[in-house]
């Protein structure tokens, strides 16, 4: 609370909470001016950020507690680097249409 307060006083236009029980990130919040934004630390901050990879799915190892996954990407990925990597080693891309 006293960081929170202090980053406020010097200038900090907005605070991002990560994993930090939900009570103390609505205790923050409530005590601040400046927003807060939360990744891990309950619904009561000003707002909410997940990391694009890691909603999207793309690595089925990485699970914390606050992550909703809302696709499972990791197999399409895998698949379609394994499908560059091949097309690039073979020289079949960039064939001359995708070239300038």
């Amino acid at each position: 609370m006293e960081e929170a307060k202090q980053l406020e006083d010097v200038g900090c236009f907005s605070l991002v909470l990560e994993c930090v029980p939900s009570e103390v990130g609505e205790c923050i919040t409530q005590s601040l001016v400046i927003p807060t934004i939360g990744i891990g630390a309950g619904a009561r901050t000003n707002g909410q950020v997940l990391v694009l990879h890691d909603l999207l799915g793309v690595d089925s190892d990485f699970e914390p507690k606050y992550l909703r996954k809302y696709a499972d990407l990791e197999k399409i990925v895998s698949v379609s680097l394994e499908n560059f990597h091949d097309d690039v080693r073979s020289s079949s891309f960039p064939s001359m249409s995708e070239s300038y």
